[in-house]
């Protein structure tokens, strides 16, 4: 623990670069798309971080070049929080004021304190272009095109700024622009004639998985997609990406290939992310299929969502990515293949209330508080009542009704 360093009140941008080149140079494919996707491909609309404009994101690059966005992954808060979002209702009027420069700007009074500081981060450390869902996507009509390529616009995404700090996306991200960080709990610094000690405050995987951002459902396949990871914390600024490291801001080291100001742990246990098969391994039909999507299951189940019938749509990206893999179609978040399978789950504690309206009760999403069956031959399983999904009434009642030879 004595390599604590000490933690300025704005985020030192110069050392989230260092991170971010050294990744680029060193880690190789495990932090790049793969080959086989389109290089240059873009979501429809990006921010453009300099004019604070909202821009087509195919006309941003030259030809053959390709360009860098950023994603946001951040807590919208309850109802009554207001946000800045795209809607039917008020479409042309936003959309014509986000697509002039400046409709973005700080001046405008709804635009939430996260994003306004993911942008600015932008700026700082040379990313150009930032896509946010809230201005993307027509919160009130999204359509399962747009749920589906949730997977695509993370994964390609060249950095995920993840918002862990607050409760709601007016918290911002401590560190940036207008919003110093007051909490000094990072590190202890002392400086003994020329020798300067410091302990820094042991592992931040806590703070994180407690944090509101690591409990909601919409969060979980943005992170499960996202390659590379810059996560804002009250205290400092984490990175992490798919080459097994974390690097931290409140702690110093003498890794030969970066500054000695951050610290390098290579251990898939120490890092914050789940540990998920690739994805490409449902293609394989089997028992290892099964065994691979109930462990996204048992993470995803114990997620919270302000709308229930959010469910499906909160995790559309992860199923339409394994309906692509096993070219298998899914009903209800049950892939047909082995469907005997994902019919095991037990309910804990059971009452009315566990039940969401509008999904079968013989789906895990037609349940609140479950927990998923892994052995498909489990002893322990209980069938609790007869719920009635389906109404059967009589075509013609002038038909005898009676048992049939």
């Amino acid at each position: 623990y004595l390599r604590g360093r000490v933690r300025q009140e704005l985020v030192d941008i110069h050392l989230v670069r260092t991170w971010v080149h050294h990744c680029d140079s060193n880690h190789g494919k495990a932090c790049k798309p793969a080959k086989s996707e389109d290089s240059y491909w873009m979501p429809s609309w990006v921010i453009d971080v300099q004019t604070r404009t909202l821009v087509p994101g195919k006309e941003t690059g030259r030809e053959g070049a390709a360009v860098h966005y950023a994603a946001l992954s951040y807590v919208w808060g309850p109802r009554d929080v207001p946000q800045l979002k795209h809607t039917i209702k008020d479409k042309d009027a936003l959309a014509g004021r986000l697509k002039n420069v400046g409709g973005l700007a700080d001046h405008w009074g709804d635009i939430p304190n996260t994003l306004r500081d993911a942008m600015t981060l932008c700026q700082e450390i040379g990313i150009p272009y930032l896509w946010v869902d809230a201005v993307y996507l027509e919160q009130d009509n999204i359509t399962k095109v747009d749920l589906d390529s949730m997977g695509r616009v993370y994964r390609r995404a060249y950095l995920t700024i993840v918002a862990a700090a607050g409760e709601d996306s007016w918290a911002g991200l401590p560190g940036v622009q207008r919003q110093p960080r007051v909490h000094r709990g990072g590190s202890i610094t002392e400086k003994i004639d020329d020798i300067s000690i410091g302990l820094y405050a042991g592992p931040c995987q806590k703070i994180i998985q407690d944090s509101k951002w690591n409990t909601r459902a919409w969060t979980f396949q943005e992170m499960i997609f996202s390659r590379r990871l810059l996560i804002f914390t009250k205290d400092e600024v984490v990175y992490e990406c798919d080459s097994d490291v974390l690097w931290r801001e409140t702690v110093f080291s003498e890794h030969p290939d970066l500054p000695s100001r951050s610290f390098l742990i290579p251990s898939t246990s120490s890092t914050t992310k789940p540990q998920l098969p690739s994805l490409t391994g449902y293609a394989e039909k089997g028992y290892d299929a099964y065994n691979q999507y109930i462990q996204i299951l048992k993470l995803y189940t114990r997620r919270q969502m302000t709308d229930s019938s959010d469910v499906l749509n909160a995790v559309q990206g992860i199923l339409a990515e394994i309906e692509e893999a096993t070219s298998q179609p899914f009903s209800y978040g049950i892939p047909l293949i082995f469907a005997y399978h994902y019919l095991l789950f037990d309910i804990i504690g059971y009452c009315d209330d566990l039940r969401r309206p509008k999904f079968p009760s013989w789906s895990w999403c037609g349940w609140q508080n479950i927990s998923v069956v892994e052995e498909p031959s489990s002893p322990g399983l209980l069938f609790y009542e007869l719920l009635c999904d389906v109404l059967v009434q009589a075509y013609n009642c002038s038909l005898p009704v009676g048992p049939s030879s």
